[in-house]
């Protein structure tokens, strides 16, 4: 009988000992609340792109793969907020990418985080782009003044790398020619110009390339014209608006001024990059919204200006001929 008691209370003893060390499956869990920032195909001014909706995100997928096997999604979101609830603490891996409401695949991006009690929040910042898309670009010129001319194309991305472009179907008695390639999605600079002899002419414009899409334009490369002021006005919610304005100083100097209407929220104008061409030849970059160059009262010019900021896509441009 003494036995069977102590066997008892030794069964019970461990039952109670293992029950303190369990921990409530409550504290287990936690809500994680995500936050999307997409800084990618903002779009500002004048930028050659399939069309303004194909660049807006529609939707977000999400999904996490987390400690012991855990995971969630992939999520359907229309809002650049989300919580996820009753979410396992421990080390998580979140990835996401934003749609269009085609439903192309914009930009993708992820991020690590550690649920704890403190830590209950993360942000994926979608930064990078997803797949190719197509390129194409007529030119044309003045085939009177360039009868045989020389034609040079090349892209620019965000990092600065640079690729030349093949020219295709130039007919010079025309004046004309085309840009047709593939390239990977993301926001570039697109420069063309046209040589012969010592006479140079060239152009500057923003391009915007989308997954399975084709990003078409016309450039237009004068050798005369007279001076105009181009507005640049946007209706919707995207961040930079402005305008391009030339004046002349005196016989030998001209003043280019751009003036915002509207620039992303935290940002004043010193804070914007600015890129400056005449003929498609860089005159100066910095943050100055406003420069003077030289002027020949003989020969009319194509002024161009890349503006942007730091966000990821934000890059749009301005000409005009003074």
């Amino acid at each position: 009988m003494k036995r069977t008691v102590k066997t008892v209370f030794i069964l019970c003893l461990l039952f109670f000992m293992c029950s303190c060390q369990q921990e409530d499956p409550v504290n287990e869990t936690g809500n994680l609340t995500i936050v999307f920032r997409n800084f990618a195909f903002t779009r500002s001014a004048r930028t050659i792109m399939p069309s303004t909706s194909s660049v807006k995100v529609a939707r977000y997928y999400v999904s996490g793969s987390g400690p012991n096997g855990a995971s969630f999604g992939p999520m359907i979101v229309n809002d650049d907020v989300i919580t996820v609830e009753a979410i396992q603490k421990g080390q998580w891996n979140i990835s996401a990418y934003a749609e269009n409401s085609d439903g192309r695949k914009l930009v993708e991006g992820n991020t690590s985080v550690n649920v704890t009690e403190s830590t209950n929040n993360a942000v994926i910042n979608l930064n990078q782009y997803y797949g190719q898309g197509e390129i194409k670009i007529n030119i044309s010129w003045d085939a009177e003044t360039f009868s045989y001319p020389q034609l040079f194309a090349s892209l620019e991305d965000e990092k600065g790398h640079k690729e030349y472009l093949t020219i295709i179907d130039k007919n010079n008695a025309e004046g004309t020619a085309k840009i047709s390639q593939n390239f990977d999605s993301g926001s570039y600079i697109l420069s063309v110009e046209v040589k012969q002899g010592g006479t140079l002419k060239g152009a500057v414009n923003a391009v915007r390339i989308i997954d399975g899409m084709t990003s078409s334009g016309d450039i237009r490369i004068e050798s005369d014209g007279e001076s105009f002021e181009i507005t640049l006005k946007d209706n919707s919610t995207e961040p930079i608006i402005g305008s391009l304005m030339a004046t002349r100083v005196n016989a030998r100097t001209v003043k280019l001024i751009f003036t915002p209407e509207q620039i992303p929220e935290n940002y004043v104008i010193r804070q914007l990059d600015f890129k400056w061409f005449k003929d498609g030849n860089t005159i100066t970059t910095g943050h100055n919204s406003t420069i003077e160059t030289d002027y020949k009262g003989t020969k009319v010019s194509r002024y161009d200006v890349i503006v942007s900021t730091p966000l990821l896509g934000s890059t749009g441009s301005a000409s005009c001929y003074f």
